[in-house]
């Protein structure tokens, strides 16, 4: 986007958008308002694939902005302003004229009209408004509880957080289901790709139609729906290999006869460590009868990992971390994301639980290896 007449010039980074000049091509226009964005740069990245994307910056005039482009593909743009504190608001490239109104004191709630896509894609975040407007306000005052270090009225909180979440999780899940060509129900596929199990994920996502079938957030779903299969309950953990926070070698059959947590984690994820001493308290119970602990780091930065372990005290952990961030092999490999993630795998290898913490975790111990 940019003013028309004044500059029409398409800034690529990291990627370069598919040619458009292929029979599938189409023109669009991006126009519209944001109040006070004055004569700003509004910045749009577009999801060339899973993890490439390509960056449009179109300066405005008196809050105002029009540009017109072509594309061969009905991709994902995420909108945003320099100073990204503000937020963002999704739309899709689509033929014809596409209409933005908004604020910039309130970026997510923008609206994007003009086109088919668009415009049914509006319609269902008008639909799913209630449960944000409801959850907005509460998430802001659990943060501010957690950065009071109000951890008991913090908990209180995050309980009211996981409630409203999880109906507006089953708002979007019945949405897709009975709009398969909607571009709200791709969305909707990719954002509950973790939460879903293997069946119920590959059977939402072969129920789509285009254009939602075509989105390319969607092109890792399959490879997704396989990783998952992999860790079912039950089902052997996969094999792997890695080296300790000392340099050692260590594998997954070397804890063969063992009960096993595998517990999947970030010094930079909140939740993570604040499950750590739970964790702890189960290890510290029951090492004595045969259960480890291997926690697996999905840190890109070497020094915040070893001192959250540090800071935490989990030295007497088995710690792995390949420095790749979310792209761990650990975690690729048993299909993990979000975090904090865990399996539990018995002496013999198998998975026989997941996402267990706390008491659960306790219980779940005292099943197989008695109470003490």
């Amino acid at each position: 986007m940019n003013i028309k007449n004044l500059c029409r010039v398409i800034i690529f980074i990291a990627a370069v958008l598919p040619s458009v000049g292929s029979a599938l091509g189409f023109n669009y226009e991006i126009k519209g308002e944001i109040k006070g964005l004055k004569n700003d740069t509004l910045f749009l990245n577009i999801r060339a694939d899973e993890n490439r994307y390509s960056l449009i910056k179109i300066p405005a005039n008196n809050d105002r902005f029009d540009y017109e482009g072509s594309a061969d593909g009905n991709y994902e743009v995420s909108a945003s302003l320099s100073d990204r504190k503000k937020g963002n608001f999704i739309f899709f490239l689509d033929k014809g004229t596409i209409n933005i109104k908004g604020d910039v004191e309130e970026m997510f709630d923008a609206t994007v009209t003009g086109t088919p896509i668009n415009d049914d894609y509006a319609r269902a975040l008008a639909l799913e408004a209630p449960y944000d407007q409801k959850l907005r306000p509460i998430s802001e005052e659990a943060r501010r509880l957690y950065k009071t270090g109000d951890i008991v009225k913090y908990k209180q909180m995050t309980q009211k957080v996981d409630s409203l979440v999880a109906e507006r999780s089953q708002f979007r899940l019945n949405y897709a289901k009975t709009h398969p060509k909607s571009m709200y129900s791709a969305t909707t596929v990719y954002l509950l790709t973790d939460f879903l199990s293997a069946e119920e994920l590959e059977d939402l996502y072969k129920s789509l139609q285009p254009p939602a079938k075509n989105s390319v957030m969607l092109k890792e779903i399959p490879s997704k729906i396989a990783a998952k299969k992999r860790v079912e309950i039950g089902k052997t953990a996969p094999a792997f290999t890695a080296t300790d926070m000392n340099g050692k070698p260590l594998s997954l059959a070397d804890f063969k006869g063992r009960y096993v947590l595998i517990e999947f984690w970030a010094s930079w994820c909140v939740p993570c460590r604040e499950e750590g001493p739970g964790l702890m308290k189960a290890f510290n119970r029951f090492r004595d009868k045969k259960f480890q602990v291997i926690a697996v780091s999905l840190d890109e930065n070497d020094k915040s990992w070893r001192k959250a372990i540090a800071d935490d005290k989990l030295e007497e952990w088995v710690n792995t971390c390949d420095h790749k961030a979310l792209d761990n092999a650990i975690a690729q490999k048993y299909g993990v994301q979000p975090i904090p993630d865990n399996f539990l795998i018995d002496p013999d290898g198998k998975i026989v639980g997941r996402r267990l913490f706390g008491k659960e975790l306790e219980e779940k111990l005292s099943t197989f290896l008695g109470s003490n």
